[in-house]
């Protein structure tokens, strides 16, 4: 990266999906559960080269913050907001398959959705005005900087934007997204 315009690095540590780390962890609830069929040849490519890294004996994570560090250059973990890739094609995590009412569904504020293989078109996007869904989702931020020495922290909102919350809460969802994101500032400032 040194005699190049690269002034740093942001990388997406979490699956599309439900946000999955793309690091091993002791987290039951977001350990990675694989899809058995997938829609493509990229999404099976994908599913294999994430068990891949889960299952390599370095830590290649690691070894890219220890690289932009070395060269001076900050790392930045990022995720998704809320990733809405149906489960063909994205992984889905223990806590998103105990808790299928933590999905949108029919209830999404909304109207468009992509259809899955069979036609349906079901909003698979998570529930965020449900307190558990936005718990479940600061741990794996905190997952990620408590195991990284990662000099920042992104939140791609470029993606789904308001499949976030039902159509009976859509007026509340700036409000509660602006306290989630404060609570996550807050559990950032305390980890350092």
């Amino acid at each position: 990266m040194n005699g190049t315009q690269v002034d740093g690095v942001i990388c997406h540590m979490f699956t599309v999906g439900d946000c999955t780390p793309y690091f091993d962890h002791d987290y039951q609830p977001g350990k990675a559960v694989l899809p058995e069929k997938t829609m493509s040849v990229l999404t099976w490519k994908g599913k294999h080269n994430l068990q891949a890294i889960l299952d390599a004996d370095q830590d290649y994570w690691a070894l890219a913050v220890e690289a932009a560090h070395a060269q001076n250059k900050p790392f930045w973990g990022a995720m998704r907001f809320n990733d809405g890739h149906p489960g063909t094609y994205g992984v889905r995590s223990n806590f998103c398959i105990e808790h299928p009412e933590y999905r949108l569904n029919d209830r999404c504020a909304y109207h468009t959705h992509g259809p899955d293989p069979d036609g349906s078109t079901p909003c698979v996007h998570l529930d965020f005005s449900i307190p558990e869904v936005r718990a479940h989702q600061l741990k794996l931020v905190e997952l990620l900087a408590r195991r990284y020495d990662i000099d920042g922290f992104e939140w791609d909102f470029t993606r789904d934007a308001w499949h976030n919350f039902p159509a009976n809460k859509k007026d509340r969802g700036i409000d509660i997204t602006t306290a989630h994101m404060r609570d996550a500032r807050d559990l950032l400032n305390q980890i350092g």
